[in-house]
Formats: structure tokens, C-alpha cells, sequence
């Protein structure tokens, strides 16, 4: 069965990365990327206009996402057309460079997950789905989702996780395929805030295979959640 990875890992490793100790060490020399075809491959295809407030200080920039059966690539690039992020995100592992700092992440889901302050719980049961179809109404995975919205082509919910401050919004529209992430945002509760809102979405589109790929130059400094 086909594998739906969440686009929620990129959201709440920004909220990591914000926040919690955080250490470094440098990339090994001579990384290889994982080896994908060259000739372009069917995806389903995202383009998000994201802003990041933190602090007060808003940063904005698109935010690229092609999905096939077992990865999520993921390229984002700010308005003055500079190179933000790139990498991709397995169900189990996500990597991450980021050009114009010089440093990457790479780390399994749960890692990245259990370095908050307040960790989600059971995530291999609870987010996977979240990116291509509404979550369950209820408690679930120590996880409360309300239903804000119920319309015949939108939806909107709220998921959060009781005692902790932050919560995701995330609204839906019905394209053809089934329900898809229109907007999202995650609010932490202090001084961070993420959201997006969708440019465009194509079912069906075609992007040459190293988009899959990312080779992290020798140097870069690796961000240690």
C-alpha cells in the first residue's frame, strides 16, 4: 500500500530548530545521495506560500513538495529566488540542507520529534496520514483533533496535544483525488508561528528524479537536535 508522508515533520522541525538544544559537528567527506533514476517521474506535486514569524520578525518563501510512493521531496526558495531548503522526508527519516547557512539536518522522525520540549507521542500512528487525507475527530495518540469547518469541498481541523502550548491548524479541499492541505499553520504558543497556503497543486505532474536526491556539500555543519 502506498506509504502518505506528512508534510507536519517539515513544520514542527522548524519549531526544533528554533528552540532546543541544539548542537553541531561536521558532514563527513564524500556523502553519497541516494541513487534515483534520472528520467523524470510521476508525482503528485505542492506549492506552498510559507512565512515563518519569530520573534516578530517574519521570513517568507515557497515551499516546493513532490510526492511518490515512498519519499517526499522538498525544495523551498525565497521570494529574491535564493535557495532556502532542500532535502527530502521518509516516513522513519528526514534530511534537510540549507544553503544559505551551510548546515543540514538529518535525523529519524522521532528523534526529531522527541527533541521538543513537548513531545508528540506515537507518531508513526498519528501523522503519516495527516498530509493526504483529514485526521479522525477525537483523542487519538495522546493527540486531540477538533473539527472547525465541515463544508462539501472544505474542511478545516485543529490538532493539538493537551498540557502543551502549540497547535496545528490544518484546512483541506476536495480535489479529485481525495482531500489535500490547502492552507496549514502551527502556532507554538509564544513567539513562533508557520503557515502556508497553497499556490498550486497538479495530480499528476513530472520532475526529473534528482529532485529525490541531495548531496551535502563536504564541510557543512550538521545540526544535532
Amino acid at each position: 500500500m502506498k506509504r502518505r508522508i506528512t508534510c507536519c515533520v517539515t513544520v514542527f522541525l522548524v519549531v526544533a530548530l528554533s528552540g532546543c538544544g541544539i548542537s553541531y559537528r561536521r558532514a563527513p567527506t564524500g556523502e553519497k545521495p541516494d541513487q534515483r533514476a534520472q528520467t523524470k517521474i510521476p508525482v503528485e506535486a505542492y506549492l506552498f506560500d510559507a512565512r515563518v514569524h519569530r520573534d516578530g520578525k517574519p521570513t517568507s518563501f515557497r515551499l516546493e513538495i513532490f510526492q511518490d510512493d515512498a519519499v517526499l521531496a522538498l525544495g523551498g526558495r525565497g521570494y529574491l529566488g535564493k535557495g532556502a531548503l532542500k532535502g527530502w522526508m521518509r516516513s522513519d527519516s528526514l534530511k534537510i540542507f540549507f544553503p544559505s547557512t551551510g548546515e543540514y539536518v538529518y535525523e529519524a522522525v522521532t528523534d526529531i520529534f522527541g527533541s521538543l520540549n513537548c513531545a508528540v507521542l506515537n507518531l508513526d500512528h498519528s501523522l503519516e496520514r495527516y498530509f493526504m487525507e483529514p485526521p479522525e475527530v477525537g483523542n487519538e495518540s495522546g493527540l486531540t483533533v477538533e473539527l472547525l469547518q465541515d463544508k462539501k469541498k472544505f474542511r478545516e481541523y485543529v490538532i493539538y496535544q493537551p498540557g502543551c502550548a502549540w497547535q496545528l491548524t490544518l484546512r483541506y479541499d476536495l480535489q479529485k483525488k481525495g482531500w489535500r492541505v490547502k492552507r496549514f499553520e502551527l502556532d507554538d504558543g509564544d513567539k513562533f508561528r508557520l503557515t502556508g497556503k497553497r499556490r498550486e497543486y497538479k495530480a499528476r505532474a513530472k520532475v526529473p528524479g534528482s529532485k529525490f536526491e541531495l548531496t551535502v556539500p563536504a564541510g557543512a555543519v550538521r545540526i544535532i537536535l
